[in-house]
């Protein structure tokens, strides 16, 4: 018998929540504005203000861009 509270295997949920793609996507947001701060000067960040709507934009843009393409991935292209 199955868990009536625990979510299914295969349902649409757990095809978008990824727990540790988020934790790696928010990482490399992060190193890569605090790089800049530190004087690399790619992302043009100066404050912290700057830097913070930046790692949200690439941590947003990063984890629905992959998410998206690994769903569509395994949708178009079924083994």
């Amino acid at each position: 018998m199955s868990d009536s509270t625990s979510p299914d295997r295969g349902s649409l949920r757990d095809e978008f929540v990824d727990p540790r793609l988020f934790l790696f996507v928010v990482s490399i947001a992060a190193v890569s504005v605090v790089a800049d701060l530190l004087g690399v000067g790619v992302l043009g960040v100066d404050t912290p203000e700057e830097a913070m709507t930046t790692v949200l934009v690439m941590t947003v843009g990063s984890y629905v861009g992959v998410v998206v393409i690994d769903v569509l991935w395994r949708r178009v292209l079924p083994r």
